[in-house]
C-alpha cells in the first residue's frame, strides 16, 4: 500500500510553520501543510473552507497530525462531511471538551482571538457539532510554561489539575483514543518535543 499523504493544521493565531518540525519526521511522504485564518472566520466556515482544500488537492485517504484548535477544527469537518478519508490522526493538545482558559479570558479577548477561539470556550458546542475520529491518538502536555509566556501565565493562574499552561490533560482526553501520551512540555512547543514526535510517526507509520 502506498504511504498516505499527512495533513498539517496549527493551532489558534498560529501559522503553517509551527508544524514544519513534525513534516522533518516524514520525509517520505507529501506533506500539505496549510496556514488558515483561524482568528477571523468561525469553525463552522473554517472546516467549509478545509473540506472545499481537501477535496481540491488531496487524492484519497490521508493521516493528520494536528495542534490545539487544529484537531478541533478536524473534528467539526468530520462532523459536517463524514465521507472525508482521513486513516489516522494524532491530536497534539487538543482542548476536546472546550477550554477553561477560553472561557475565562474569551471576555476581554474574544476581538483578538476571533470567533473560533469563543467557540473553544463551549463545551457543549463542541461536543454537538464535532465527530469523534475513528483511529487516533492524543498527545498532551503538563509542563506548566515558563512565566515568559503570557498565555502560559494566565494558565497558571486559571486552570486547576494537571496542564500545559493552556489546555488541561481532562481537557485533551476524547473517548475513543487507540493511544495516549502524556509528556513533560509546554502547549507552545508540543509539536517540536522529540518524544511526541518519535510517537507521532509510530503510531502513524504503524502497519494496518
Amino acid at each position: 500500500m502506498n504511504t498516505p499523504p499527512l495533513l498539517l493544521l496549527h493551532g489558534l493565531a498560529r501559522a503553517a510553520r509551527s508544524m514544519r518540525p513534525v513534516a522533518k519526521v516524514f520525509p517520505q511522504r507529501r506533506i500539505y501543510n496549510w496556514s488558515y485564518p483561524s482568528t477571523r472566520l468561525d469553525l463552522d466556515d473554517l472546516a467549509a473552507a478545509l473540506e472545499a482544500r481537501i477535496q481540491d488537492e488531496i487524492d484519497g485517504p490521508f493521516d493528520a497530525v494536528t495542534h490545539s484548535m487544529g484537531g478541533i477544527l478536524l473534528r467539526r469537518l468530520l462532523k459536517r462531511a463524514p465521507s472525508t478519508p482521513l486513516r489516522r490522526l494524532v491530536m497534539m493538545a487538543p482542548p476536546n471538551h472546550g477550554s477553561a482558559l477560553a472561557r475565562a479570558v474569551m471576555p476581554r479577548l474574544g476581538a483578538l482571538y476571533g470567533p473560533a477561539g469563543r467557540q473553544l470556550s463551549d463545551r457543549a458546542w463542541i461536543e454537538a457539532h464535532c465527530a469523534t475520529p475513528s483511529d487516533f491518538m492524543i498527545i498532551a502536555g503538563s509542563k506548566r510554561a515558563s512565566l515568559k509566556n503570557p498565555t502560559s501565565l494566565l494558565g497558571r493562574l486559571l486552570l486547576k489539575g494537571e496542564h500545559d499552561g493552556t489546555v488541561t490533560l481532562d481537557e485533551a482526553r476524547l473517548e475513543g483514543a487507540r493511544a495516549w501520551l502524556r509528556v513533560e512540555v509546554e502547549h507552545t512547543w508540543i509539536m517540536n518535543h522529540p518524544q511526541a514526535l518519535d510517537a507521532t510517526r509510530r503510531f502513524l507509520d504503524a502497519p494496518p
